[in-house]
């Protein structure tokens, strides 16, 4: 089985998949971890994309969670108040540079192309497939498109990516299958 860097959890994985990386720990959003960070459960954190220091409701609490790990790790374009606890700062890509996906707030699965290449000289998807190789975890993947497929195939309420990847710019998770 391949690693899944996602929180599976959150991406309505199938069951067996979540049982397989409860043991890795990575099943959990962040409003579980931040309680778990302070006694030790996490030893690190690579936020990419994402200034949870000032976006989760509770900042206080998660803000407390980040000064209690021993490495954190931020990935983002700009310096924001989550990197000001970082131990390790990672250059981001501009949404014009990303190949991929986002998923909005009513849970629908965007694709966006790149209209230029990602200035750091790497996308981000590629940044993180070298730190998990570094840390003894190795993940293969070609391109952003394969990242998608792995996630589909342990999500089976999300759109499938075959003819969707090509086609459809916007599509819900949780809705059925597309077909191919």
């Amino acid at each position: 089985m391949s690693q899944c860097p996602f929180g599976v959890k959150a991406l309505n994985a199938l069951p067996e998949i979540i049982d397989a990386f409860k043991e890795d720990g990575i099943t959990l959003n962040i409003n579980f971890i931040a309680d778990e960070m302070p006694d030790g459960t996490f030893k690190a954190l690579y936020v990419q994309g994402e200034d949870i220091a000032q976006s989760d409701p509770n900042t206080a609490h998660v803000t407390h969670a980040l000064r209690s790990m021993e490495l954190v790790v931020v990935q983002d374009l700009f310096l924001n108040e989550t990197a000001a606890y970082a131990h390790v700062f990672l250059p981001g890509t501009a949404f014009l540079e990303k190949d991929g996906t986002f998923t909005n707030a009513e849970r629908r699965i965007n694709r966006v192309r790149p209209v230029m290449a990602p200035r750091p000289g790497k996308y981000e998807w590629e940044v993180a497939c070298e730190l998990a190789a570094a840390l003894g975890r190795p993940m293969h993947y070609d391109d952003a498109a394969a990242i998608s497929s792995m996630i589909a195939a342990m999500t089976p309420t999300s759109c499938r990516w075959a003819g969707a990847w090509r086609r459809q710019a916007t599509w819900f998770m949780g809705a059925a299958p597309c077909s191919s």
